[in-house]
């Protein structure tokens, strides 16, 4: 998804001519200009602006953080390896990757507190400035992608799980112990295990790697940087709190917040699913669609294996208002709907337990919610959240009626049993045409009326570091 991206059509213009075309008759017929905050600053003020800062590249607050999300996959490839290079060490290759992750905090800082005005002069149809909507965005995907670096797994050769059939890793290249990962295949994949491939730049190696075969003192030839540093970056980021921001009213340096400020129920939530190991929180899952009917495979150590691209939950989502009233919510990191993910790595049946809104099918609903409705309720268990009546009438289940929560309507007991073993037994409903939301056995899920092969969360064990500095 791109920010709003004028680079190619700029020029430097008087005040009053920028003024003449900024009205609302402008923004109507789409001629609206918008400011770019961006003419002389100097090196003792850089970070202190969102407009002043080295190495920055964008018009707008969701441009400069796209180009930061850009450099950090597109320079993996650059930064990560040794490659033959005399001089090249992981520490100084990992500093590189902390000049990105520190811009992103002094970008939510400086929003925060000063320069948040750039874009008020012009009006969206739906009541809320530019600058609402493109710092909303730029905010919110910059906490989605620092969860995206911590939740990054290794890549190498995975198994699925005969417990849960998610994917757990095996090895990460052909110089692993092979005694410890035959013991994990066996107790955690069976005696015939199915076997997946996550490729280099979708994971990350996760330790270090030397070259063993230098002899004395291998361990000063480093041959790839360790995802332990970047995830630490990130991490830190998450929990900067030292604002230098300049402001019209105050001083450098005397603001406190960051992130875990404006973001303190997802930076919670996230650092519970690390160190709980609680993968449905914010591990990705592996889509191994090709596009054209097919699955991507990948060759390895003479093994061909399943494999693909991996996507990740959405733990701070953004909701966009359309003209007649309806809307829709979605991940700013990547712009894809969040019902589109869920359509991935959902598998929990509608009034399923669950401890993610992201597990429970969606089927014909607009939404699906994770939690309790009900005064009673116990335990939480899954919603399917419609915006219309009619189209809650027509889903909800036998045992269950359309109820209207202010506007967002679910399906509502009929009776007055307990609610916890009321929908128990309705989660148990099979899947069919005529229950898109049903139950399937193991390893299954029902998607469109029928039970069908899940997609498979993977496991992202943190390291003992990233659990300790969190």
């Amino acid at each position: 998804m791109k920010g709003y991206d004028f680079i190619k059509n700029r020029k430097v213009v008087r005040l009053k001519e920028f003024q003449e075309n900024s009205t609302d008759a402008a923004l109507s017929a789409k001629t609206a200009w918008v400011r770019v905050p961006y003419l002389f600053c100097t090196d003792d003020n850089r970070g202190s602006l969102r407009s002043c800062n080295v190495f920055d590249h964008g018009a707008d607050y969701y441009e400069q953080v796209s180009d930061i999300f850009r450099n950090y996959t597109v320079n993996y490839w650059f930064k990560n390896f040794a490659r033959g290079r005399a001089f090249w060490d992981s520490y100084s290759a990992a500093a590189g990757y902390n000049r990105y992750f520190s811009m992103l905090s002094d970008y939510l800082q400086n929003d925060y507190v000063s320069d948040w005005e750039t874009l008020r002069d012009v009006s969206t149809a739906n009541g809320y400035t530019l600058s609402d909507d493109v710092n909303e965005m730029a905010s919110a995907a910059s906490f989605n992608f620092i969860a995206d670096v911590i939740a990054t797994p290794e890549y190498g050769i995975y198994c699925k799980r005969e417990d849960n059939g998610a994917l757990f890793n095996l090895s990460n290249d052909d110089e692993a112990n092979a005694s410890i990962s035959e013991f994990n295949e066996r107790a955690r994949c069976g005696r015939n295990p199915e076997y997946y491939y996550i490729r280099q730049g979708e994971g990350r190696r996760r330790y270090q790697k030397y070259d063993v075969e230098a002899g004395f003192d291998y361990s000063q030839y480093e041959l790839e940087l360790e995802h332990n540093y970047t995830s630490l970056f990130a991490i830190l980021t998450l929990f900067d709190n030292e604002a230098n921001v300049i402001v019209d009213s105050g001083d450098m340096g005397t603001y406190t917040l960051g992130m875990y400020t404006r973001y303190r129920e997802e930076a919670i939530k996230l650092t519970n699913g690390v160190l709980a190991e609680e993968y449905s929180i914010h591990s990705p899952v592996l889509y191994t669609d090709d596009g054209n009917g097919g699955e991507q495979h990948a060759t390895y150590m003479n093994m061909d294996m399943k494999s693909g691209n991996l996507k990740y939950p959405a733990l701070v989502k953004v909701t966009y208002y359309n003209a007649d009233g309806s809307r829709v919510e979605y991940d700013p990191l990547t712009g894809e709907s969040t019902s589109e993910f869920a359509k991935l790595s959902a598998t929990k049946p509608q009034f399923a337990t669950c401890s993610s809104s992201d597990e429970c099918l969606i089927g014909n609903a607009d939404e699906a919610y994770c939690g309790t409705i009900y005064n009673d309720q116990k335990t939480d268990i899954c919603f399917n959240i419609f915006f219309d009546g009619d189209t809650a009438a027509a889903n909800c289940p036998s045992g269950t009626q359309a109820y209207d929560l202010g506007g967002e309507w679910f399906c509502a007991l009929t009776g007055n049993g307990d609610a916890d073993s009321s929908y128990a037994k309705l989660a148990s409903a099979k899947c069919s045409a005529s229950n898109v939301t049903g139950a399937c056995d193991a390893g299954l899920v029902c998607r469109d009326g029928e039970c069908k092969e899940a997609y498979h969360r993977v496991e992202t064990d943190s390291s003992l570091t990233q659990k300790y500095y969190m």
